[in-house]
């Protein structure tokens, strides 16, 4: 997905009625309206002593971009477009005037009275399927013993991709900070029987019960229905089971570009580490797989929504302004609770711009229009996923985090 797509300046922005913002007092708003370098880092557009422009996406070093921090207040003097902190998230992250009021005084995103749907869309019940159960009230149960921790470790977990706060929150992501005393609680108060039913348990080979959920993957990313009950969860690594996932990658990679050059690949590659765990044995086709359908269900119809792969290119676009689905691998089924979901809207769709990356959207495309969604191939001009972009954004204005070194060793290796 090129840098220039999503920063393109035409997607659709969600209004709320006035009665809605009435519910701020005069000082609440003040106080969010004036916080403008707290809003420029949310949105993700400073970085390296330069700001990003929300409105045309240009970088700027120099003097066509003021800020003033007194009266909280910016204005792009090559796009002619200003405004205030609330104005900066609306334009650079897509949300209503409530959400970035929210955002800005450190609440929740979600607006305190929400408008409805549209097109209103029925919850997912409980589903039966292949060795597991769909279990929202155990899977909401595990989001919710995590609480305000949780949700600032993972705040500073995808931080480290320069995701911004707001896109962690409103995906409902959250890690399990102490996960053996989670499990305790969760046995205590479901049974083991049931956890092994809804997925976070598995059996092994050898008998052994295996936590999905644990000290190793902790990070924990929802697939959330329209109305916000957690319908499925996967868990990412972190600490030095991420270290040995990246290790394992990067050993890889030196393999592959070896054995294309025609030399023997190194023989020490680390023991293979899954970059992430799913809950095993749900039936795609029966269940409302997904990431961003809490918020796509409430845009207007016609607005454009990038499919990227994957939670965490979700919020790489949400950081960037865009409206996003990720599907949770390109060979994903499309269910038709999700084509309902989807159906109002123009997608398009975004992966890897490689030859494999290219097959998988016309395959996606494909399944999208099957179902009547309005689809087709977003442009793509390099091999880059969403959170590519987003790190690259920042690389290229020279942040040096490790995100950014290895983002530049990949794509432009003479920066590093």
């Amino acid at each position: 997905m090129p840098a220039t797509d999503l920063h393109k300046s035409g997607s659709t922005r969600r209004r709320d009625t006035p009665e809605q913002a009435h519910h701020f007092t005069q000082e609440e708003l003040s106080q969010a309206r004036g916080k403008i370098a707290e809003a420029f880092a949310e949105a993700g557009l400073s970085a390296g002593g330069a700001l990003t422009c929300p409105v045309h996406g240009k970088v700027h070093r120099g003097k066509t971009l003021k800020v003033d921090p007194a009266a909280g207040t910016w204005r792009c003097y090559s796009s002619g477009e200003g405004g205030n902190a609330v104005d900066l998230l609306m334009r650079g992250c897509g949300l209503t005037f409530v959400e970035a009021v929210n955002v800005l005084l450190g609440r929740p995103a979600g607006p305190r009275t929400r408008a409805r749907p549209a097109t209103p869309v029925p919850d997912l019940p409980p589903v039966q399927n292949f060795t597991c159960a769909i279990d929202p009230e155990v899977y909401d149960a595990v989001r919710r013993a995590c609480g305000q921790t949780g949700i600032q470790a993972a705040v500073r977990y995808y931080g480290a991709w320069h995701i911004a706060p707001h896109a962690v929150r409103e995906a409902g992501a959250t890690v399990a900070v102490n996960a053996a005393a989670l499990q305790q609680l969760l046995v205590s108060r479901f049974g083991m029987a049931r956890l092994k039913r809804c997925g976070l348990v598995v059996e092994t080979g050898s008998g052994r019960d295996l936590w999905l959920l644990s000290g190793k993957y902790p990070v924990i990313e929802p697939h959330l229905t329209p109305a916000g009950r957690t319908a499925g969860m996967q868990f990412r690594p972190a600490g030095a089971q991420l270290q040995r996932v990246r290790a394992h990658e990067r050993a890889s990679k030196q393999a592959r570009q070896a054995r294309e050059r025609g030399e023997r690949p190194p023989a020490d590659i680390p023991r293979y580490q899954p970059k992430f765990l799913s809950l095993a044995g749900i039936n795609p086709a029966e269940s409302l797989i997904g990431c961003g359908l809490p918020r796509i269900s409430r845009l207007p119809p016609d607005s454009t929504v990038i499919v990227v792969e994957g939670f965490k290119d979700v919020l790489a676009a949400r950081t960037m302004g865009k409206e996003a689905f990720g599907l949770p691998g390109t060979n994903a089924v499309i269910s038709d609770r999700v084509a309902d979901v989807l159906r109002p809207h123009r997608l398009l769709v975004a992966l890897d711009g490689d030859e494999a990356g290219q097959d998988a959207i016309d395959q996606v495309v494909a399944t999208l229009r099957e179902h009547g969604v309005r689809a087709e191939p977003a442009p793509s001009a390099a091999p880059m996923d969403a959170t590519d972009v987003l790190v690259g954004r920042h690389a290229r204005l020279g942040c040096r985090c490790p995100a950014c070194q290895e983002w530049l060793s990949s794509y432009e290796p003479g920066a590093a």
